[in-house]
Formats: C-alpha cells, structure tokens, sequence
C-alpha cells in the first residue's frame, strides 16, 4: 500500500499540474460555453498581438496548513511592460520595470522586504532589501550571461547532454524513460482524449463583472478536477507509463514496474483520488467589454490532501491585471548600476530568502 500512496500521489500531481497547463494554453476554438461567450475568447485571442505593452499589477499568496504548522508567503508587485519594436536581440526585446514588496510567517525565521527590478536593452537590474539582506545600489547584469549561465548548468545536469556524456538527471534519472513515452501510441491516444474527460475541464462564463481600466470586466474561469481525471478509463495508459517512469526515480526496477497490471494501477489512482479530493485548479481570464482585450489572468491552485488524522490543505492564488494596454512605455537603466557576473547575483541579496524568491517566482510568471 505505501507503494500504492506513493507513485498514485506523483501520478495525480504529475497528471493534473503537467497536463492541465498546456491544455489551457490551446486557443479557445475547444470552447463549450455559448456562442456568445465563445466569440468574446476568439476575438480576445486574435487581438493579444496588440497587447505589447501596458501596465501589470500582481498579487501572489500562498497558506498552508499543515495542522501543526500554518506558513503564509505573499508578493505584490506593479510596473509597466513593453515589447521593443524591431529589436535585432531577441534578449533585449522587451523591457520591463517591477517593484515589489513581499513577506513570510509561520516558517520561524518571518521576514519582509522589497524588491525592484528593471530590464532594459538586454540587461537585468536589481536591488531590494530582504530581512537581513541587503542591496541598497543597482546591480546589473547581462541576460544573455545568465542565459549562458543557465545553458552550463542544464549541461552539468545531463552531464554534458550533446557533447558524449552521461543524460542522466540528478539522482540518476535517465530523461529517457519520460521522453521515450511520446512513443507509445497508447500513451499518445491517452493525452489526446484528455480535454474531452467528462469532468476534467470545467468552462463557465461567471457572474462576476469587475472594473478594471475604466471598462467593465468579462470573466470566465477554467476548472481543473484531478478527481475526474484519475478516476477516468482514458487515462490509464499514460498513468501507467508515468507510475513507472516515477518509479524509477525511487529506485524501483524497471522489471518490477514493467509487471503493474491494469487493475493495481487502477487501485492507485484511486487511491490518489480519494486522497486529494476535491482539490482542484482554476484559472481565469478578464476580458475587456470594450476593447475585447485580456486584462487580468489568474491562477488559483487548491489542495486539500487526507492524511490520517492530519489533513493538509494549501491554496495559491496569483492574479495579474494588466492596465493601459496599447500606452507606450518607456524603461530607462538605473543611474550607477554596477555591472556583476551572473553568480554575483544570484548569491546577491535575498538570495536565500523565501519573499524574495517568491515575489520574483510571481514577477515572472506576471511577464
């Protein structure tokens, strides 16, 4: 049974979290609502190549609660946005400007502090103060060092990927077993049948009409069930092949996974399923009634896991709002920036600092 909790939990967050996002991503021509509402996504989607520049303002927090342990994390941030015209650097295409504020409590070492980025003609500036940690002058550095920075870490991973060596991940997992499942035809029916999972995805046009940049606001909000999910037949064979892929990473044979039958892998997803809930993952989209254009996009992630007697239950919610859509913008580099190397800033400041880490994690995720 502990295997059974074990990879039937990886296999419902692995399922949900891996799945839910890049069908999301899809257009909305795999609209169920009514034509009406239908047209007001199409229209908003054929009109995000204007969105090249606005103001974005974000709202990050995290609770959980553990029953012996309660931990809050919260960010906000707001600043403008724009896409460089006819930039010949793809890394200096845009340029952004964010400040931030962002806390934590209830992990025992609480703390506060700000942030402020800027990036501008291919570089990142920043500066913040983050419990004891502090940068009170710019620090700049090139995106394209971090992006070479990035690229030796990845191949230090994979142990030199390209260049003869080794492909295995940390803790000796060889990417293989989850790349090789795009192979599978079964597995490929599995990931196809997906959206049309009665129960899994959850269209509705809500009640809700907020005011936002001087126009009311269309909101219409995703639902992801994983309880409709792994209770389904269709996605058997790729709950299969991902147990144990899974598997291999706690150090279970490929010959002992390989011997799972229909029915055990059933018995764990449901397993998974009765365990989670109804946890879910919502996602939301304001539409503008007047430009027809996304002004807000939202995140809401909640968890609620039966464990014994001790049940934890988590939400994460992120909303970016987006306001002056269309006004130019205009990012100009910090007088004085000191110009470092890409390790320089990440020991910088609030480098090991769970509001700095989460108020950037959200600023990101606003971009």
């Amino acid at each position: 049974m502990k295997f059974g909790k074990r990879f039937g939990l990886v296999a419902a967050l692995v399922l949900t979290a891996a799945i839910s996002a890049p069908v999301f991503a899809q257009d909305s021509s795999g609209c169920t609502l009514a034509a009406a509402d239908c047209k007001i996504l199409s229209t908003a989607d054929s009109n995000i190549s204007k969105e090249t520049s606005f103001t974005q303002a974000f709202d990050f927090n995290v609770d959980v609660n553990t029953g012996s342990q309660k931990v809050n994390i919260k960010a906000s941030g707001t600043g403008p946005f724009g896409v460089v015209a006819n930039a010949t650097d793809p890394l200096g295409g845009f340029q952004m400007q964010m400040d931030m504020t962002g806390s934590t409590t209830g992990t025992g070492s609480d703390s506060s502090g700000t942030i402020n980025i800027i990036i501008v003609d291919g570089v990142l500036y920043l500066k913040g103060n983050v419990g004891s940690q502090k940068m009170d002058t710019w620090q700049g550095v090139k995106l394209s060092d971090l992006q070479s920075l990035a690229m030796s870490q990845m191949g230090a991973m994979t142990g030199g990927g390209a260049a003869g060596g080794s492909s295995a991940l940390p803790g000796g997992v060889d990417p293989s077993k989850f790349t090789g499942l795009l192979n599978d035809p079964a597995v490929m029916t599995s990931l196809a049948a997906i959206p049309t999972i009665k129960g899994f995805i959850t269209q509705e046009k809500t009640a809700n009409s907020p005011d936002l940049d001087g126009q009311k606001q269309v909101e219409f909000v995703y639902t992801f069930s994983p309880k409709a999910l792994l209770d389904s037949k269709e996605i058997l064979p790729l709950a299969k092949a991902l147990i144990s892929a899974a598997a291999s990473m706690g150090g279970a044979s490929s010959g002992a996974t390989a011997a799972l039958t229909d029915d055990q892998v059933t018995q764990y997803l449901q397993l998974a399923s009765g365990v989670l809930g109804d946890s879910n993952l919502k996602i939301t989209r304001w539409v503008g009634s007047t430009d027809n254009m996304y002004h807000a996009l939202g995140l809401d992630l909640n968890v609620n896991v039966a464990a014994g007697s001790s049940p934890i239950t988590a939400t994460v919610h992120l909303l970016v709002k987006l306001t002056k859509v269309g006004a130019p913008v205009t990012v100009k580099a910090p007088d004085g920036a000191k110009m470092i190397n890409p390790a320089q800033m990440m020991g910088g400041a609030g480098a090991g600092s769970s509001p700095a880490m989460s108020a950037t994690a959200a600023a990101t995720a606003a971009q």
